[in-house]
């Protein structure tokens, strides 16, 4: 810790059950370590500290894990949430603490694993640890992320028809506040309200899919549990509308119990990340099972002895949430939105390399294939035989005996590429997963700016080298221009 150059504290719901918010303080003030605490741990320091990167969002929280080369992971379990810990660079040093010992190697080979109570650890290593500042490496990180979030954070600030998510979220924040209980619930919708709502309030903002007990349509119980465990602070549950629907009957209880819980129901109408998954594999017109269609959940609820509220335009968002809180009544507002694209990173990988001094190669032989296609299709071994008679002579071509970077667009196409380039004598290139690539040239350029809609990766690749030199060329590697949610 003490010789980290770019040093990340992950903190899990250990932090959250330990209560440490005075030795977690210390610690991070001493180190100046940038820190993102979540689960039950989110809150034991405010989101909103100096060092905190929340406001860079998950993919914020990405960028930072592939460039750290120290990570200090405490209380955190390495589940599916951060790929089973396969996101972590094999090069960064991994400290654990925990204080149950099977989680110290679970799933990633700590460097140092210190086992016991998350404050008392701290505490026990406070006066070992020397005074460091890490600005300039907070200031980068901010720089980066805020880059790939940029439409992201217009979005919050600008009216727009149909209503943005974020746009709502941010409303949802302005009029609710700080000193408050947030619960979030859904697919895509869970990545917006986690993002968008900040609180004073330790463990102020539960993501029902967030830990290893609650998942999808979980928000409503979640919420009123909430409520009762702190009945004098608003409890606000935001809710995708497929989620919604799981236990949406539980409005009777919170109606005959006098539970004033508020329900937004962010409403596209459909399953939204089952739906932008299948616009993005099978094609708009081929959707199965995706689409729910309009429905008045606002009125349901008033039928069950509730207030609600139908919000389908911009201005009327904060009167309906006004209204909602000042009811006194379990509350549903129901905001309609439109079609929107999936929360992806949709890079445009010609400015990054323009902005970066590379030089973007895209052979028609690379852009028409579809890895997983072959795969599925011939199996792997026949598979990786036909990438070999279709990409290697592009990949010769474009090299031209130079230096060459391979940038895949998932950690399946990234470790397949490997695999084939590596068998081949006369190829030296080096395979990168895009998240890598496109973090490692935002360090290096700093003033990178992505077209396209930003806001997170669901399921992002290996993040496999933790930095890389300046390259003559680049290869994208199966689609062209963009990369979309893995």
């Amino acid at each position: 810790i003490n010789s980290a150059k770019k040093p990340l504290f992950l903190g899990g719901s250990g932090v959250g059950f330990s209560a440490c918010s005075e030795r977690l303080g210390a610690f991070v003030d001493k180190t100046g370590i940038p820190f993102m605490l979540l689960n039950y741990g989110r809150g034991e320091l405010p989101d909103t500290h100096p060092l905190s990167i929340w406001d860079g969002g998950n993919v914020g929280l990405m960028m930072t894990i592939s460039q750290a080369d120290v990570i200090v992971a405490a209380g955190l379990r390495f589940n599916w949430l951060l790929m089973s810990g396969e996101i972590f660079p094999p090069g960064a040093k991994m400290v654990r603490i925990d204080i149950d010992p099977r989680e110290i190697d679970r799933n990633r080979r700590a460097d140092a694993g210190l086992v016991g109570d998350i404050g008392s650890v701290l505490g026990r290593l406070l006066p070992l640890l020397e005074k460091r500042d890490h600005g300039e490496w907070v200031k980068t990180l901010r720089a980066a992320s805020y880059s790939f979030i940029d439409s992201e954070l217009k979005a919050r600030e600008t009216a727009s028809d149909p209503i943005h998510p974020i746009r709502l979220v941010a409303k949802i924040q302005e009029v609710v506040g700080e000193d408050a209980l947030y619960v979030v619930d859904g697919g895509d919708t869970s990545y917006f309200g986690q993002v968008g709502l900040f609180t004073k309030q330790k463990a102020g903002v539960i993501g029902g899919a967030s830990g290893l007990l609650g998942c999808l349509g979980t928000g409503i119980p979640f919420g009123v549990a909430a409520k009762l465990a702190r009945p004098d602070k608003p409890a606000v549950v935001l809710n995708g509308d497929g989620s919604f629907g799981f236990n949406s009957m539980e409005f009777d209880t919170m109606v005959r119990h006098n539970i004033p819980v508020v329900v937004v129901v962010n409403n596209d109408c459909a399953w939204g990340m089952i739906k932008h998954s299948q616009e993005l594999s099978i094609g708009g017109d081929r959707l199965q099972c995706a689409e729910l269609g309009s429905r008045r959940y606002d009125q349901m609820v008033e039928g069950l002895g509730g207030h609600g509220e139908f919000v389908t335009k911009d201005e009327e968002i904060v009167p309906a949430l006004e209204r909602a809180l000042a009811s006194g009544k379990p509350a549903c507002v129901n905001v309609m939105f439109g079609p929107l694209e999936g929360p992806g990173v949709q890079v445009s990988f010609e400015a990054l390399c323009a902005k970066a001094g590379l030089n973007l190669l895209v052979p028609d032989e690379i852009e028409s294939l579809c890895c997983g296609t072959l795969w599925s299709s011939k199996g792997i071994p026949d598979g990786y035989a036909a990438m070999r008679e279709r990409v290697l002579p592009a990949i010769r071509a474009a090299s031209d005996n130079g230096r060459l970077t391979v940038v895949c667009d998932a950690s399946s196409c990234t470790e397949g590429s490997r695999h084939m380039i590596e068998t081949d004598p006369e190829l030296h290139v080096e395979v990168m997963d895009c998240v890598t690539f496109v973090a490692s040239a935002i360090i290096d350029a700093r003033s990178v700016r992505f077209a396209g809609t930003t806001s997170v990766l669901p399921c992002l690749a290996r993040a496999s080298l933790s930095s890389a030199p300046r390259r003559r060329g680049g290869i994208m590697l199966p689609r062209s221009q963009s990369f979309s949610p893995c």
